[in-house]
């Protein structure tokens, strides 16, 4: 078995078109996202049982040795390094992640004639190792949490934990905060996200490549392994585990990719990758297939997700309807993803989800009711519905969906969540950016001495609020802040103010206030008192030639 090494370029382009509100990517076609579906083909891991919720955070030590036969002073747990502010680097010891390069080193080997004991002990390490360096992995790439232990306690009569729906809460969850902020990293079953993407997508896709010995030449042991694994399938994801030939280079970067994303037609997607192969994979498979339309909380630990089948239906080989309305709140999916693990604070996540835990245990696995086979001319509908309401950008070629009667010019989507991609869609982030620019101008135009610079701001960024259906939302924000919806009739204000600066362009450090503003469009003039209020000790003097950089 070959490894694979995941392309950060591929993931860069994916994690732009996620959208955290649906957890799916928004692609030309419509709605894709990986489901418990590709969880159980691609990498063969149960898909039901109890969910992934107990304690993060313990007195490991004694577990170690109980579970794994590591003394206490032979323990080795993953080192962190913190810079202080006087530029030294301090060194100590995670309270809950094991050093996997250790952890690999004490059970390479087997010993002769072993124990029971020892033989659970490596089964433990070698699980531990699937999970650090596959499943659950971190942005270091050398630690695997203490916290799986609990467990694999009884392996002689194990309990059946749902392991996949955890892979996917975590894989989700990552996606988000990639969607959401400004990270460099993400982490996560990140390998899953490019098997789902090259079963599924044409996008970086290897071929697949095995060159049998020519007549007398004899396979070395690695190529034996690999003429075993190409002839048994065990799960989908064996597929890609064989020697790769690329079309494209692994440094062909995230541009690449998102101009391929773009490309995307309706004959390129592989809607149904597993049908061909599905008889040939494991009974457990085939019996998971139950719960692949589970609509179920996803969790992990501190992390609840929800799966979301009925928005990609045509990955199951059914009618795609036009999706009903989210039933999580915003805000009741806001505050699960303010949760998080902090070392050192304990907790009983399958208390604090309680809730959760009841509704996840009340699912039981059924097909989605509309259970109809795909039909070409039922496709116009959704795609004119998925025009409507997709992420801005994937519409910039009107052939993109086809089938278009009535084509729309300018897509609509909802402002609510476009603040949750600064790194995403160029449109929605310029959408979103000149509804801050708005906010300023207005916060210019209340104060005193700065009602020209602010009325100059406003009329720099009205031209693309229209463009982009936006002017309601201007209207309700200088309804509210008291201003004529006319800019020509706030009145100008040519004194010299005494003020030092002018106020400065919104800032997403007032996270509660602003979020509360910029996300449900309410409380705009909370807004605006608190931004008075806080200047956050920065320089904040700016022409208005800087608005639209």
């Amino acid at each position: 078995m070959r490894k694979i090494n995941v392309d950060k370029y591929l993931i860069s382009a994916l994690v732009e078109r996620w959208r955290p509100e649906t957890n799916s990517f928004h692609l030309p076609v419509g709605e894709m996202t990986i489901t418990l579906q590709d969880v159980s083909c691609l990498w063969g891991l149960p898909i039901h049982g109890k969910p992934l919720v107990g304690k993060a955070d313990a007195q490991w030590s004694e577990i170690f040795e109980s579970l794994l036969g590591i003394p206490m002073d032979e323990q080795h747990m993953k080192q962190k390094k913190r810079r202080k502010g006087d530029d030294n680097v301090v060194v100590r010891n995670s309270q809950y992640s094991l050093n996997l390069g250790k952890l690999r080193e004490r059970f390479h080997v087997l010993p002769d004639n072993p124990m029971d004991r020892e033989i659970n002990w490596h089964a433990r390490a070698l699980v531990l190792e699937i999970l650090g360096s596959i499943v659950f992995t971190d942005t270091s790439g050398d630690g695997v949490p203490a916290m799986y232990l609990q467990f694999m306690q009884d392996l002689g009569q194990p309990t059946e934990y749902n392991w996949g729906a955890a892979a996917l809460a975590l894989l989700y969850r990552q996606l988000s905060i990639g969607a959401e902020k400004e990270r460099l990293q993400i982490s996560g079953p990140l390998l899953l996200l490019q098997l789902w993407s090259w079963s599924r997508l044409p996008l970086g896709r290897p071929k697949v490549i095995f060159e049998k010995p020519k007549e007398g030449e004899e396979l070395d042991e690695e190529e034996e392994e690999q003429e075993v694994h190409l002839h048994y399938n065990p799960v989908f994801g064996a597929n890609w585990c064989a020697a790769h030939s690329f079309d494209v280079p692994h440094n062909a970067g995230t541009e690449y990719y998102r101009n391929q994303i773009d490309l995307i037609r309706e004959g390129a997607v592989g809607w149904q990758p597993y049908d061909d192969l599905l008889e040939q994979m494991p009974f457990e498979v085939h019996q998971d297939s139950n719960w692949w339309f589970a609509r179920e909380p996803l969790m992990h630990f501190w992390i609840v997700e929800f799966h979301y089948p009925y928005r990609v239906m045509r990955q199951f080989g059914l009618r795609q309807p036009i999706p009903p309305s989210l039933p999580r709140g915003e805000a009741e999916v806001r505050k699960l993803r303010k949760i998080k693990h902090s070392a050192g604070k304990s907790h009983n996540w399958e208390e604090v989800h309680a809730n959760y835990v009841q509704e996840y245990n009340r699912v039981d696995a059924r097909v989605w009711p509309d259970d109809v086979p795909f039909d070409e001319p039922s496709l116009p509908d959704y795609r004119h519905w998925f025009q409507q309401n997709g992420m801005y950008t994937v519409f910039f070629d009107s052939q993109c969906l086809g089938s278009l009667d009535k084509p729309i010019p300018y897509p609509r989507d909802s402002i609510e969540w476009t603040g949750y991609m600064p790194s995403g869609p160029p449109l929605a982030h310029i959408g979103l950016r000149e509804i801050k620019n708005a906010a300023w101008g207005i916060k210019c135009v209340i104060t005193s001495g700065y009602k020209k610079i602010g009325k100059a701001i406003l009329w720099s960024c009205v031209g693309n609020l229209l463009d982009f259906n936006l002017e309601p939302r201007l209207q309700s924000m200088l309804t509210e802040a008291r201003l004529p919806l006319n800019i020509e009739d706030i009145p100008s204000d040519e004194e010299v103010s005494d003020i030092a600066n002018p106020p400065s362009p919104p800032k997403e450090r007032n996270s509660d206030v602003f979020n509360e503003w910029i996300y449900s469009g309410k409380g705009f003039t909370t807004y605006l008192k608190a931004g008075e209020a806080i200047r956050d000790g920065e320089p904040t003097t700016q022409d208005v030639g800087q608005v639209t950089q």
